[in-house]
């Protein structure tokens, strides 16, 4: 698996899989080529060669644990160049690891190399980070076999990606290949071939090369010594071994002229159809190419010769007698047989180029169909490997982004609690969750849903939703020893598997749900936002991780936060605040002091409520914050007025690193510029025996809209996803009946306590900061008092400050 951490200090990652079966797809000598020159043809252009290095590479990827990515590696199997996709103010950026190694990866020669565009990014999902990489670098890769892999997908992805993007630019190179097999070109190929191999010069010239015998004896060519005959019968034996074996050479120099015609052709349309992709790809110039089109031609041309044979035989053009000896090695004497043989084979020239003409479009037309069978074949094995090839999934990549980066829509319309576009059944959806009924974001998301043809468009309002749910039983709790395996794999595994699934808005630990009152054994829970949809460009959710069962249940989390708040007077838990001319209200939570040397004091509450645009949170680490957002008390839709009490001096939205693991923290530390005139009382928090006891740990809570309730604490923690930012790890509050409601919206920010077995709420649990229709989340106090280094004390009394 790899790492992110190695790689940045080692450049290297990790490949773990065992696909003998796409390794086998690239065995060359398994595809059936029905003619030798079809396969010829493929040798000219190193295919053969090509698809043993891709064999190679798959098999080094199956047997090698790490391997270094460094280009000047000489064993290296795959070129890699590394890029974070990140967040910054005007949307998602590419951030190149290595940018001066950019030129040389795109550049690479993409049929024997194989270059991966490896993407990381955190807290952006998969889909997103590399439909961002694809438009980043969308011109280079519609040209190359290029793959874009993310480092959260699984492995063996790699090796298929792998699979198909060869073999897709191996079947481009084959049907490319069968395109540029002439035809209609063949009649100017065989008559310009026709004009230098029949042509005088050429015709005399192959006839002063012939190489005669007389019986055992060597005669020679002009160039050698004369060789003078004076019986007429060895003339004329000699003459007809002249005549047939010139029309032997003119039948191959015919043939050659043809080929290279043919070749020449080829290696133009290859040349303008490839080799700017391709770029180490050229047609070999070896003769052997063609030799058995060449001897097929020859053959087929000495057969069209034979009759002319007999014609020049016939001539009486020679004339012997026993006074003169003729010199037959004399180029006289071969010049007035060459003569014999053009104009005899000029006469019947234009019969003869129709009829090679024949014979080689049928053979052309042959290899063009065989050409075109080892395409399909190379297509079904594209099929064997079930993995689309990356243009398909790019098009998947787009209809995900029908609308602008997620993000800014939620800032821009607040009450967007997620979107999704997918497929249920087969047919496109877009399915919008609102925390309320906002008429201007529905125009929005239907001008922009306009754009896609066939996509239903579908509005869900989760508040009117979760008035509709009804109670549902607890599960008898998981085993300590079962719950805490289950929770490490799910620390191990929960920001892969919800990068990669969109659809997931949180992780717990829970029992198989058999119906609404009755479970069974323990599992990993997925809430999901729709259990029928499936994202664009995604994979199912899997059926079980590491060997233990998913059960997929639907549900929606939302943050707590209210617009229509009861007016409350003092500042105390539980109380009314807000932020100036902002319709939306939250609860007091703890009140609070900091242990820096400045000491001052106010309350904690959550994030969300107190920080307007909680996303900007979710990319820093520090939580100390200048000129930062005013606090009013009570809320402006409470009281229409703009009592401002503070300012937020710390806030965090997210999930941060612990000593051990990440937990999700949503929370403000609101600086009260008022001294208090009470006394303080440090309260205690919570320490690990409290929350991993085996009984039924009961809870309090006093917040804005349901002021004092009870609920149980899950022995489970819970990881959800809000706008867009992942809280991991949070404590999960279910309802203690079906008559009393824990947690409802403007609670966000209420204090969390534990209750102990005589029934006092003397210990502080955590922040309250959102919902579904069955559990509350709360993020733990001992995690923001250590980020924010302060103390939290209990409802204060009045004390002396003389």
């Amino acid at each position: 698996m790899y790492n992110p951490s190695q790689m940045e200090e080692e450049d290297s990652w990790t490949l773990d899989t065992n696909l003998q079966f796409v390794e086998e797809l690239f065995d060359f000598n398994s595809i059936n080529i029905e003619t030798s020159f079809s396969k010829k043809l493929l040798t000219a252009i190193n295919l053969p060669s090509y698809f043993l290095s891709v064999q190679s590479c798959l098999k080094w990827i199956k047997e090698k644990k790490s391997w270094s990515v460094d280009p000047e590696d000489e064993n290296h199997a795959l070129y890699v160049f590394a890029v974070d996709v990140v967040y910054k103010k005007d949307g998602i950026a590419v951030v190149e690891r290595n940018a001066s190694r950019k030129i040389a990866f795109f550049n690479l020669s993409c049929v024997k190399e194989t270059p991966v565009l490896l993407v990381q990014s955190n807290s952006i999902q998969v889909v997103e980070a590399v439909f961002r990489v694809y438009e980043e670098y969308e011109t280079f890769l519609k040209s190359k076999s290029i793959v874009i892999h993310h480092v959260f997908e699984e492995n063996e992805d790699l090796c298929k990606k792998v699979g198909v993007q060869k073999l897709k630019a191996f079947d481009k190179i084959v049907r490319t290949l069968r395109d540029s097999v002439p035809v209609a070109e063949l009649h100017e190929i065989v008559h310009t071939a026709a004009n230098k191999s029949l042509s005088e010069d050429n015709i005399h010239r192959l006839c002063y090369n012939v190489f005669l015998k007389d019986g055992n004896t060597n005669v020679g060519t002009t160039h050698n010594r004369g060789y003078h005959c004076r019986f007429p019968f060895t003339v004329k034996w000699l003459k007809e071994q002249l005549i047939n074996k010139t029309l032997e050479a003119i039948s191959k120099s015919f043939a050659s002229q043809i080929c290279q015609g043919i070749l020449r052709h080829i290696k133009s349309k290859v040349r303008i159809e490839l080799e700017s992709e391709f770029l180490e790809l050229k047609v070999n110039k070896s003769p052997e190419i063609f030799a058995t089109f060449a001897v097929v031609i020859g053959t087929a041309l000495i057969t069209l010769f034979m009759p002319i044979l007999g014609i020049i035989v016939a001539m009486t053009a020679v004339i012997v007698t026993f006074i003169f000896s003729v010199d037959v090695n004399s180029k006289s004497w071969r010049a007035k047989v060459a003569n014999q043989i053009h104009e005899t084979v000029s006469k019947y020239r234009s019969s003869i180029e129709n009829d090679i003409l024949s014979e080689i479009k049928t053979m052309c037309s042959d290899t063009k169909e065989d050409l075109q069978a080892v395409s399909v074949q190379i297509n079904d094995r594209k099929q064997r490997i079930g993995f689309p090839d990356q243009e398909t999934l790019a098009q998947e990549w787009k209809k995900s982004h029908v609308f602008p980066y997620k993000e800014a829509v939620m800032k821009k319309y607040p009450s967007v609690l997620n979107y999704l576009a997918g497929r249920i059944g087969g047919k496109s959806v877009i399915k919008v969750f609102f925390q309320k009924e906002d008429n201007e974001a529905e125009t929005f998301f239907r001008e922009n849903c306009s754009k896609t043809d066939d996509t239903e468009l579908e509005f869900i309002n989760v508040s009117e939703l979760l008035k509709e749910t009804k109670f549902r039983k607890k599960a008898h709790p998981v085993s300590r020893q079962t719950r805490t395996q289950l929770q490490e794999i799910i620390r191990h595994e929960e920001d892969k598997l919800t990068a990669i699934h969109s659809n997931i808005a949180g992780i717990g630990v829970g029992r198989v749900m058999i119906n609404e009152n009755e479970y069974g054994d323990p599992c990993i829970v997925l809430y999901c936002l729709d259990k029928r949809l499936l994202p664009f460009g995604e994979k199912e959710i899997p059926k079980s991780l590491k060997g233990n069962t998913i059960e997929l249940r639907e549900e929606i989390f939302m943050f707590g936060f209210c617009d229509n708040c009861q007016h409350l007077e003092l500042l105390d838990n539980g109380c009314s605040i807000g932020r100036p001319f902002n319709d939306s209200a939250g609860s007091v939570g703890f009140l609070v002091k900091s242990k820096c040397q400045s000491k001052e004091w106010g309350f904690l509450t959550a994030a969300h409520v107190a920080y307007e645009n909680v996303l900007e949170l979710k990319y820093v680490s520090n939580p100390v914050l200048e000129n930062s957002q005013e606090i009013v008390h009570p809320s402006y839709q409470d009281s229409k007025s703009n009592n401002i009490i503070g300012r937020v001096t710390k806030a965090s939205c997210g999930s941060l690193q612990t000593n051990d693991y990440s937990k999700g923290i949503d929370a403000a530390f609101v600086h009260v510029y008022e001294p208090e005139i009470r006394e303080f009382s440090e309260l205690n928090i919570v320490n690990e025996d409290d929350i991993q006891c085996e009984r039924t740990t009961l809870v309090s809570k006093k917040g804005r809209s349901t002021k004092v309730t009870i609920g149980i604490l899950s022995e489970n923690t819970i990881s959800i996803k809000l706008n867009n930012i992942w809280f991991k790890n949070c404590f999960c509050i279910y309802n203690y009946n079906d008559s009393e409601t824990f947690f409802k919206e403007g609670d966000s920010g209420s204090g969390v306590f534990l209750i102990d077995q005589e029934g006092e709420s003397k210990k502080a649990l955590g922040i309250a900061f959102a919902f579904s229709s069955t559990e509350t989340c709360v993020c733990d106090i001992r995690n923001i008092v250590q980020a924010f280094d302060i103390a939290c004390y209990e409802e204060p009394q009045l004390m002396d400050i003389s």
